[in-house]
């Protein structure tokens, strides 16, 4: 038996001979192996498909005497077109077992990882049903391995433009030599993808940490100036919990949540979830990785650079039976599908600090107190520490934004964050006081001005409860009045509340002016002065 691409192939020299003899007149019913060899040798024929002339000779005979009328041979696949001619070609009567495919299969598929170690298993178990009737160990892999290659599927995902980005670290890492330290630092790399354009970046990070899978994320987002709705990974240093609809951690999360989007990731052991993005990290890999293995770097950035126009160059090559490079089928639908994105670019967390707010209705960081809203007070938030900025966010809101002080027992407060009752306790100091007795004049201000003598604060709770008495005094006498008992108060060193008081009731300062407004003596003959009795005291 012969192989179906030389059946085909003398099949279709057969056919010319047959109607070049079919020209010259002759039936069909007494075209002969003879009549055809006429044409051409059979040992020409024979040399040209590939085959010995003995089976062209053969061959011929069984095309001579398939009843007419015949089918199209063009439209059959390679088997049916053997059993056509090779009626028993697939009928090799054995008493050997066959595998249980599906059963290999559907065990295969639980763990695609320990491939190895299930084939192997799975044959251990087939032998030891009926060792008399089963097949050697190379026979029965290269049947499993045929049946698995045959029943393969692969879904084709089609991504419209600015649907989807896909990220993955490679699993070869980059090197530069610290010159300051004289050591060697190796570097992991992220690679990101676009869905529709297949566009790639490449950024290499120092770890695999949840911060540096933002970093580069970021890093990409902003070089383009636009994102997609959905950003898929792996199950890695971003997911808690995986699953259908995994868990996210708090980066992921805060991330998401500033670009708008969704972080989508691929199921568990099942890398052809992220195809885009595993693809071309084997692409970045093979052609940018490997060759750099040869050069010298003395600096992140001079590595990040090499990365950026080397990739470059692959994005502007022309893909195969695409016939556009990745950049032109990117600037042509996806770039402008883009979602926009915030003019800052998004900065890691460095820690996060679940916290209860204090019914004061305030946050602590290491010993220093930070004010949130008072509305907020006794809510659960999330402190988020980035560099020198502290961000307090109650579920999806920030609530709060403050610069981190170093002072341990001190206090943040922004005005807008307090309490109406606070801010009415904040007016009662020594400059609201003394605006408020200015009208009165001079000498109200000195009633004010004593009470905060000798206090430390001029915020004092003590002198502004003083002063608030003293207001309540103020309203039941005219300013002048007021004015006049506040003099009184002065020069006779009665600045207290309660001393004021009394004097408002008594109305002694009515008094003491009329003392100050009384007539001059009169000079008179028959009254005596005091100079007559001062003589006399001692007479």
């Amino acid at each position: 038996m012969i192989h179906a691409a030389t059946l085909r192939a003398l099949l279709q020299t057969l056919l010319v001979l047959i109607n070049k003899v079919l020209a010259n007149g002759v039936s069909r019913k007494l075209i002969t192996r003879q009549l055809l060899f006429e044409q051409m040798a059979s040992r020409r024929i024979a040399k040209s498909v590939g085959c010995s002339h003995q089976t062209v000779g053969r061959f011929s005979d069984r095309l001579l005497n398939l009843p007419l009328p015949w089918p199209d041979f063009n439209a059959m696949e390679d088997s049916e077109l053997i059993l056509l001619f090779y009626p028993s070609a697939f009928q090799h009567p054995s008493y050997k077992r066959r595998p249980d495919y599906e059963a290999v299969k559907k065990e295969l598929a639980k763990r695609p990882k320990k491939y190895g170690e299930k084939i192997n298993t799975g044959f251990l178990r087939y032998r030891e049903a009926d060792p008399a009737t089963a097949l050697g160990r190379t026979h029965y892999f290269a049947l499993v391995r045929n049946y698995l290659k045959k029943s393969k599927l692969a879904f084709r995902f089609r991504y419209e433009p600015g649907e989807i980005m896909a990220c993955d670290f490679s699993g070869m890492k980059v090197h530069y030599r610290d010159l300051t330290q004289q050591r060697e630092v190796s570097m992991d790399v992220l690679v990101v993808a676009f869905g529709h354009s297949q566009k790639m970046y490449a950024v290499a990070l120092h770890n695999m940490s949840a911060k540096n899978w933002i970093r580069g994320l970021v890093e990409v987002i902003h070089a383009e100036g636009g994102c997609t709705p959905v950003i898929r990974f792996d199950n890695a240093q971003l997911v808690n919990r995986a699953g259908l609809l995994p868990a996210l951690n708090e980066q992921a999360i805060t991330f998401s949540r500033y670009y708008n989007l969704a972080c989508d990731t691929s199921r568990v052991g099942m890398p052809r979830d992220n195809a885009i993005a595993e693809k071309s990290v084997q692409f970045i890999e093979n052609r940018v990785l490997v060759p750099m293995r040869n050069l010298e770097f003395t600096s992140a950035l001079q590595v990040n650079q090499h990365l950026r126009a080397e990739i470059e160059k692959l994005n502007n090559e022309k893909m195969q039976n695409v016939g556009l490079s990745r950049n032109e089928k990117f600037y042509q639908a996806e770039r402008q599908a883009l979602l926009p994105i915030p003019a800052k670019p998004y900065r890691p967390v460095d820690k996060y600090c679940p916290q209860t707010v204090s019914p004061n209705y305030s946050v602590r960081l290491n010993g220093h107190k930070y004010s949130v809203p008072h509305k907020y007070r006794n809510r659960k938030v999330t402190l988020e520490v980035r560099d020198n900025e502290l961000t307090v966010v109650l579920g999806a809101k920030t609530i709060a934004t403050h610069t981190i002080s170093n002072e341990v027992g001190g206090e943040t407060v922004i005005e807008h964050h307090k309490h109406p009752i606070e801010k009415a306790e904040d007016q009662k100091n020594v400059t609201a006081f003394t605006q408020w007795a200015e009208p009165f004049g001079p000498y109200a201000v000195k009633v004010v001005a004593a009470q905060y003598c000798g206090k430390k604060s001029s915020r004092s709770r003590f002198a502004g409860k003083a002063c608030t008495f003293i207001q309540k005094l103020a309203r039941g006498y005219t300013p002048s009045e007021f004015e006049r008992a506040c003099q009184y108060a002065v020069e006779h060193e009665m600045t207290k509340p309660e001393d004021l008081s009394i004097i408002l009731k008594s109305s002694i300062f009515d008094d003491d002016d009329e003392q100050n407004d009384s007539a001059p003596i009169l000079q008179h003959q028959n009254i005596r002065g005091k100079d007559h009795y001062g003589v006399h005291r001692y007479e």
